[in-house]
């Protein structure tokens, strides 16, 4: 079951198609779609595992709109991203700055004066991933510049904003191909 709160269907409404519509409808009170189950049962997972503010936002607004496009009554097309070239920029930047914070969507939609549904869907564009994916990576490179200057992977795990060194080697492995350890033991070597 799934009980979103009213304003924040019609705030992910409004932002899809860019004007303030009533709230959607949905013609049938079960609704079968084996996507938008996968897409709920990884919030709650997400929920679970403690990840990233940021990270649970995008999950649930994509969630949101893939319910809402696809299963509320009429057309509802989400309008097309434009060019933020400028905001895009301030958000990398802040990221980079403040990789180690736990960051929410709120917080960066501030710094562009975009809702942060339309700012998850412009960063996307030029980027091509989205912000919590983007922050996980910069995380991952300064924790290479870390253990590179020889700091402890418990300890480089805390600073680069990781729940735990378990965290941070599973995301590391990801992006680098190799765990911490091995790689400390490849730049010794």
């Amino acid at each position: 079951m799934f009980y979103p709160s009213l304003p924040l269907l019609q705030q992910v409404t409004t932002e899809c198609i860019g004007q303030h519509p009533s709230l959607p409808f949905f013609p049938t009170p079960v609704i079968e779609d084996r996507h938008l189950a996968r897409l709920l049962s990884g919030i709650h997972s997400a929920l679970e595992a403690l990840v990233p503010t940021l990270e649970l936002e995008e999950r649930l607004l994509s969630a949101l709109l893939h319910l809402i496009v696809r299963h509320a009554k009429g057309s509802v097309i989400p309008r097309p991203a434009g060019n933020e070239h400028g905001a895009v920029q301030r958000v990398r930047a802040y990221l980079e700055a403040n990789f180690a914070l736990n960051v929410s969507l709120e917080t960066l939609a501030t710094l562009t004066g975009f809702s942060p549904f339309y700012l998850t869907r412009v960063f996307t564009r030029e980027v091509g991933l989205p912000p919590h994916v983007y922050l996980r990576q910069v995380r991952v490179q300064r924790a290479k510049q870390l253990l590179s200057a020889g700091g402890s992977i418990a300890q480089v795990a805390l600073e680069t904003g990781f729940a735990d060194q378990s965290h941070l080697t599973r995301h590391f492995l990801r992006v680098v191909g190799v765990t911490p350890g091995q790689y400390v033991r490849g730049i010794r070597t």
